[in-house]
């Protein structure tokens, strides 16, 4: 049996969610990050949130998915991974629209980001 760390976690995740089974890949994403631990790997937790914030969006759990995104955004700041944090950005600011705000709030998300 494979070890359950937070990387094997976070890929059973994201094989649950292309599966379409949304609350089981949130169950994995969230032990992950709990596993993963606040003192963990910077970019696994901004991997993880990143990956609960898409799962939550989908689930119709806005300001949950709102507030992973932008935990991983300022992980992926602190580290300086301007690629991802460009894509989280974009996510967060997609999610504003998705939630009915005006284009204003996901303009704002992305400048909050730096970009």
């Amino acid at each position: 049996m494979t070890p359950r760390t937070p990387e094997s976690l976070l890929e059973q995740g994201r094989r649950a969610y292309g599966e379409g089974l949304r609350k089981y890949a949130r169950q994995l994403f969230r032990k992950a990050l709990k596993d993963c631990g606040p003192d963990g790997d910077a970019g696994l937790r901004a991997d993880i949130h990143i990956a609960l914030g898409k799962v939550e969006r989908d689930l119709k759990s806005d300001e949950a998915a709102l507030s992973h995104y932008r935990s991983g955004a300022e992980i992926y700041r602190q580290t300086h991974d301007q690629i991802k944090l460009a894509h989280a950005s974009t996510a967060r600011g997609e999610s504003h629209v998705l939630k009915g705000h005006d284009f204003s709030r996901a303009v704002r998300a992305q400048k909050e980001c730096g970009l």
